[in-house]
């Protein structure tokens, strides 16, 4: 086992790769349809015959981009151009128009963003698709709808735009009539702005250019009792030329479009009400805007003029609808088409209506030179009411009114939608009709068709699929105390943006029941979740509402996944974001937390914090708004509850920031159980910068709060903050940190367990690229003293990072998040901790695509199992889903310290972090099965310990056992270990790179260290030899034995000698002695005391012998009776 930690009193710990990877148990992926719209508004031909289509495309993030596309003839595409506006939000090109050089220009509508509603987009590109400029128009004194209703250029380049701008800055509505005149170069030349005498609705709807660098426009007019009909001619200047209002004199009268002729006449078609209906209405005017003749078009009930065309004769066409169903009850609108002369006379009206008898209703009109009339738009071709299914419907009638073909288009998906939007004339032979078709596997596609005027034939349909947005993310989780696991956020589906949704899903990792919400067609999603104690599953979150921004939105649900009710909560009709529920477990109260904008104006956002409380069957009981100092951006990101069953009784704690006037600061609220504000506590950092609260967690047993976020630092960027509050809004205490970077430092999640507060985020190591790394710390709960810290870097070296923290039974810790992978996007990454901040595993998880893939929350069910939730790409292209990824987690098992030992030795190993144990290999240890084993082995080895939690997972550790070999030890002697008193024998040891200790007996003789040591007692020689690894051995001890006082004589008898000649010699030894004629005893041994020459009755005062011994020393012992004559000799050749 290796541990890293730095050696100061906080233990700060990096860590790469040295841990287990955990594979999921399973993985779970909620997903809607997703939106994949593409759509053709508008087309134009340029001189040679090339196309140019402009609408939109839905792309992941962006919603509708605008979309321009150049063809040829063939339908090649030439080129393609998006354009994303600032705020990711709705772009979409809705009219275009070319100038005699080539130059393509397109409007439509953007997303303001913030405060903004819709703003005008304009562009210019060239032939080839260069981007020239791009204008936005924004009336900034309200800040509300700016739309385009229709566009025309002049032959100069001039670009003139009608519509409507909401001059009202609140909710309601106000539209007020705009016209725009922009350059070729880009430049805003002027701007009209007309609100009618009723300041109620005045809208533009067509304009026409007059190629004299002014125009005319048409619309609608409110003159306080209903609407009429407006047209107004400007001059090159934006001066009105003149205005003409009409009015029928019963009801609504509309002007739907215009167009001119080459003598500056002005023609407008529309509706006009009669006694009980609604007429097709053609006004001609001349160029002083005198009325030269009106007409209507009355059949049986409402009749709609829709579109105007004039042509070379001064014939006047109009289409539009024509309800052919006198019933009154119900509606089948056909097309109706119209020709007048030039004095109003009709010539001929010509309706057209399908089988199915639903509603056609027509988009683009058209009359070739030959008098022709060419009409396109959409036709309902189901006949069942509660179904439509439009096709393209385009026909063609001759200059008499007969209708020469009729084409229909039907995508390939069942009961489609498919609408044409215009089309384009070449002049001679083919109509080119744009629009959007629905088709089975890409929702809608924007679609051209080529049609050949003779016959209708289609020569070829041409579709465009974009990228589309599949984007479904969970961004709330909750268990029960099943393993039952409940998650919400939102799904993206067709035509219906984000969805809300709520999913159960079982232990198994299936998906129980699966519920959505859709409130307007617009954005819904679940930010919070909770449950009480009968299983009902409580969610909060946002709802675009009808006529209003974001509402609060909550929802009950039973635990088979039924609705119980739907709350919403709207102040101002602006925006209101709940980001944090609550629920009182024992009487089912809800509270719900965010922010609300308190100002009716879009101008301006200042956002409160309020909070709202509900009965448990859905009912408002009250609302509590904080407005901070600065009157500036207040917002709650978190609620907690006291439930009414503990010490304080039922109280809510709420955390968020607010604004002071020069900066945010953290503010934490408390509202006693009818909301209202027991006391509000400041945390404002020291360096007079941003500071701001993102997660909250609170200790009911003790009633202590813990904050976490960020807090900017004197001379750095953001620091990671850490607050402790009591329940009386006392602070306890504040901890920061500040990386090593000096960069952005920030907490996203907090955790309390018994044993300390943990926090995870982010730290930056440098200001260079978004490469910070995964932090986690943990806190002393009582002091805030930072324990550890530990840093995760993953394998990509990017961007990681915490989002939220677990923790379980077994005082383990788990923080989830995202991690940069090594190719491409970010991976979902599940870290788990021991007590003592070491990661004990990790679980990354990288979805089908190249996209990132995060982990936003957290949870830690009963048992011990880890949830992980977000969003990582799915299983087709730029897709994400919503994912739940379940992880066993393994014990944090420890093997203890690395060891080393000396072969022959042994160690007790000491494994803790479960209940059970395993080892591996058995060969040295006495027992596999216990914490403690001992271990004996022969060889080096690794010993892996496995542990078992109960939960169906384990977990391993390893400890090295490392085996060192122990030296050689023996002992040589230079002569007879039996001598003479004042006699020696010197010994030497085995010679290696070791240290030695000789021995006498029990005892170290002090100073006896070296290779060799010289024994003149008697006693028991040894050597304790030691090696570089500290391993040691002890020789086979030597016996030395004193036997004569000198060579001389052990005796009293002096005259009794002894000599031996020669010595040394290479032969054999002669022994004389005298002093004596008695026989003697000669006894010859070698150094180890063996004996190898004897004879026991010697005379004549000599003896030879030795001739057969080999070299080496030897002693002779002789004796005479009692008396003992000694000496050494050596043989040596």
């Amino acid at each position: 086992m290796k541990r890293l930690f730095t050696p100061t009193l906080i233990l700060l710990i990096f860590f790469n790769a040295a841990y287990s990877q955990v594979t999921p148990l399973w993985t779970n992926a909620q997903t809607g349809t997703g939106d994949n719209s593409d759509r053709y508004n508008a087309i134009v031909m340029n001189t040679t015959g090339d196309l140019y289509l402009g609408g939109y495309s839905f792309n992941d993030g962006h919603d509708k981009d605008y979309l321009l596309v150049k063809m040829n003839s063939s339908g090649d595409t030439l080129w393609t151009r998006q354009y994303n506006g600032a705020d990711n939000g709705t772009d979409k090109i809705l009219f275009m128009g070319i100038d005699g050089s080539g130059n393509i220009y397109v409007t439509g509508t953007t997303d303001g963003g913030g405060i903004n509603q819709n703003d005008i987009l304009t562009q210019k590109y060239d032939d080839s698709g260069t981007l020239l400029w791009t204008q936005i128009y924004n009336n900034t004194n309200a800040n509300q709808d700016d739309d385009p209703l229709g566009m025309s250029v002049d032959n100069s380049g001039n670009i003139f735009i009608t519509g409507s701008t909401d001059a009202d800055s609140t909710v309601n509505q106000n539209d007020d009539m705009l016209t725009l005149c922009y350059s070729s170069s880009g430049t805003l030349l002027w701007s009209a702005q007309v609100n009618g005498l009723g300041n109620g609705t005045d809208r533009g709807s067509c304009v026409i250019s007059d190629n004299a660098g002014g125009c005319a426009v048409t619309g609608r007019t409110f003159s306080g009792n209903d609407d009429d009909v407006i047209t107004i001619k400007y001059s090159s200047t934006g001066t009105e030329t003149w205005r003409k209002v009409y009015d029928r004199g019963f009801g609504n009268d509309r002007g739907e479009s215009t167009t001119t002729d080459g003598s500056g006449n002005i023609y407008v078609a529309g509706r006009a009400q009669n006694a009980n209906d609604y007429d097709a209405m053609t006004i001609k005017y001349n160029s002083s805007g005198v009325a030269q003749w009106t007409k209507f078009y009355n059949n049986v009930d409402n009749d709609y003029g829709k579109k105007v065309f004039v042509d070379a004769s001064g014939n006047v066409y109009v289409a539009g609808q024509t309800d052919v169903n006198s019933s009154g009850g119900n509606t089948d609108y056909d097309y109706v088409t119209i020709k007048y002369n030039s004095s109003g006379a009709q010539q001929w009206a010509k309706t057209f209506g399908n089988a199915a008898q639903n509603d056609e209703d027509p988009g683009a009109l058209f009359a070739d030179g030959s008098g022709n009339v060419y009409v396109t738009g959409k036709s309902d071709v189901n006949a069942l009411a509660a179904v439509t299914a439009d096709n393209y419907l385009t026909v063609k009638y001759n200059s008499s009114g007969t209708l020469q073909w009729s084409v229909y288009l039907d995508g390939s998906a069942t009961n489609s939608d498919d609408i044409a939007e215009g089309f384009v004339y070449d002049g001679s032979t083919y109509l080119y009709v744009v629009g959007g078709s629905e088709n089975t596997t890409t929702q809608e596609d924007g679609t051209v068709v080529k049609y050949a005027v003779s016959n209708g034939a289609a020569s070829w349909t041409k579709s465009y699929n974009g990228k589309g947005d599949f984007s479904d993310k969970v961004q709330a989780i909750i268990s029960d105390a099943k393993k039952n696991v409940y998650v919400t956020g939102y799904v993206f589906n067709y035509k219906q943006r984000k969805d809300l949704f709520l999913a159960k899903l079982n232990s198994s990792g299936a998906t129980t029941w699966f519920r959505t919400y859709d409130f307007s067609q617009q954005d819904d999603e679940g930010k919070a979740i909770t449950l009480d104690t009968s299983g009902n599953i409580y969610v909060a979150g946002n709802s675009i509402g009808n006529g209003t921004s974001d509402d609060y939105v909550t929802l009950k649900f039973d635990s088979s996944g039924n609705l119980l009710w739907t709350a919403r909560y709207d102040f101002t009709g602006e925006a209101d974001v709940a980001t944090g529920i609550a629920v009182n477990p024992s009487n089912g109260l809800v509270f719900v937390t965010g922010y609300s904008d308190q100002n009716v104006s879009s101008k301006i956002t200042n956002y409160d914090i309020a909070t709202v409380k509900y009965s448990s069957t859905g009912s408002q009981l009250t609302a509590a708004r904080y407005n901070g100092s600065g009157n500036g951006i207040d917002r709650a990101v978190d609620i907690a509850i006291n439930p009414s069953v503990l010490s304080g009784g039922l109280y809510t704690i709420v955390t968020g920031k607010t604004w002071n006037g020069s900066n945010y600061d953290i503010v934490t609220l408390k509202y006693n159980n009818g909301l209202v504000q027991q006391w509000a506590t400041i945390y404002a950092g020291t360096a007079g910068k941003d500071d701001e609260a993102r997660d909250l967690v609170f200790d009911k047993a003790a009633g202590e709060i813990y904050i976490t976020g960020n807090t900017g630092g004197a001379t750095d960027k953001d620091n990671i903050i850490a607050l402790k509050y009591n329940s009386s809004g006392v602070q306890q205490w504040a901890s920061t940190f500040n990386g090593s970077g000096n960069y952005n430092d920030v907490g996203y999640g907090i955790m309390q367990n018994a044993i300390g507060v943990y926090v995870t985020g982010r730290t930056a190591a440098s200001a260079s690229g978004d490469t910070a790394n995964l932090i986690t710390l943990k806190y002393d709960k009582a002091t805030g003293s930072q324990i550890w810290s530990t840093i995760y870097n993953g394998t990509g070296n990017g961007l990681d990072r915490g989002n939220a923290l677990g923790t379980d039974q077994f005082g383990n810790v788990y923080a989830c998040g995202e991690s940069a992978g090594t190719s491409s996007g970010a991976d979902f990454i599940t870290i788990g901790y021991d007590a003592s901040g070491r990661i004990r595993w990790t679980g990354r998880y990288n979805g089908a695509g190249g996209l990132d893939d995060v982990a936003r929350v957290a949870v830690v069910d009963a048992s011990g199992y880890v949830y992980a939730a977000g969003f990582a790409a799915g299983s087709s292209i730029n897709s994400a889903d919503g994912v739940t990824i379940k992880y066993c987690p393994p014990p944090p098992m420890n093997a203890g310290a690395d060891v080393t030992i000396c072969k022959g030795s042994s160690v007790t190993l000491n494994a803790s972090g479960s209940t059970s144990y395993s080892w591996s290999p058995a060969a040295g240890l006495n027992n596999t099965s216990i914490s403690n084993p001992i271990a004996n082995p022969t060889a080096t080895t690794s010993y892996i310990v496995t542990g078992d939690n109960g939960l169906g997972c384990t977990g391993k550790d390893t400890v090295k056992v490392t085996v060192n070999s122990v030296p050689q030890a023996t002992i040589t002697a230079d002569g007879p270990l039996q001598f003479c008193l004042g006699d020696s024998v010197i010994f030497t040891a085995n010679s290696c790179a070791c240290t030695y200790q000789w021995v006498k007996g029990s005892t170290n003789i002090a100073g006896a260290t070296n290779l060799s040591y010289t024994a003149k007692t008697a006693g028991n020689y040894k050597v304790v030899v030691t090696n570089t690894k500290n391993c040691s051995k002890s020789s086979t001890a030597k016996k030395v034995q004193i036997v004569c006082k000198s060579d001389e004589s052990l005796s009293a008898n002096s005259e009794f000698t002894i000599a031996v000649s020669p010595n040394p010699t290479a032969s054999e030894f002669n022994l004389e002695w005298s002093g004596t004629n008695e026989k003697v005893s000669v006894v010859v041994l070698d150094l180890v005391g063996a004996r190898v020459f004897q004879s026991e009755s010697a005379d004549n005062n000599q003896l030879k012998f030795g001739k057969d011994l080999p070299d080496g020393v030897y002693l002779i012992k002789v004796s005479r009776g009692s008396d003992v004559r000694m000496m050494k000799v050596i043989k040596s050749k």
